[in-house]
C-alpha cells in the first residue's frame, strides 16, 4: 500500500519475475525403458542441456481511485504444464498518505509473521511449518510510522471460520533496516 503514491490515481503498473536454470550434464551412459512392461523401448541416453523455467509470474496493479487499489499475481505452475492461476487477487481501500487505516477483500498470503531464510529451492523451516498460504480474507489493517496491526478474517479448506490478528514494527536507519 505504500507504493500505491508511486503511480497516479489511475494507473495500471504490470511487473514481472522470471527465474530459469539453465542445465548441462555429461556422464556415463544410462538406459532405461521408454516403452511399456509388454513392449520394450530402451532408450539411452549420457549428456543433454536444458533451459527449464521453474519461476513465472506477472504482476499487476491499477489504482482505480484515490482509495482503491486492486492486485494480482498471475503464477506459472511448472509442475502442471505452466498452468497459470490466480496466486494472489484482491482489492485494497484506503490511502496511507491521508489516513492510517486501510482494507482488503479478496485471496492473498495472511499477513502474519515475517519468514526470511531458507535458499532459492526451499523456504526457511518457520515459513514451512507455520506460514499461512493464500487464502481467501477480509482484513482491517492499520500503518503509521513503522507499526503496523491487522485483523483478518479467513475461510480454510475445511469451510470454518477463522481469525488472526498481527502486529509488527518495523524501520530503516540509512540502509540497515529492522
Amino acid at each position: 500500500l505504500k507504493q500505491r503514491n508511486m503511480y497516479s490515481d489511475r494507473a495500471l503498473v504490470f511487473g514481472g519475475y522470471l527465474e530459469a536454470d539453465p542445465q548441462v550434464w555429461h556422464g556415463s551412459p544410462i538406459t532405461y525403458n521408454k516403452g511399456t512392461a509388454s513392449k520394450s523401448d530402451p532408450q539411452t541416453y549420457q549428456s543433454g542441456k536444458g533451459l527449464p523455467i521453474t519461476t513465472a509470474n506477472l504482476y499487476i496493479a491499477a489504482n482505480l481511485g484515490r482509495y482503491v487499489t486492486a492486485e494480482t499475481t498471475l503464477a506459472a505452475d511448472p509442475s502442471d504444464s505452466y498452468k497459470v492461476n490466480a496466486q494472489d487477487a484482491f482489492v485494497m481501500f484506503g490511502n496511507l498518505d491521508d489516513f492510517p487505516l486501510y482494507a482488503t477483500v479478496g485471496k492473498n498470503l495472511l499477513a502474519f509473521g515475517s519468514f526470511s531464510g531458507g535458499g532459492p529451492w526451499t523456504g526457511s523451516l518457520t515459513q514451512m511449518l507455520f506460514r499461512p498460504g493464500h487464502v481467501n480474507n477480509v482484513s482491517l489493517a492499520y500503518y503509521k510510522d513503522g507499526l503496523s496491526s491487522n485483523l483478518t478474517l479467513f475461510q480454510t479448506d475445511d469451510h470454518t471460520s477463522d481469525f488472526v490478528y498481527a502486529a509488527f514494527y518495523g524501520n530503516e536507519i540509512g540502509k540497515l533496516a529492522y
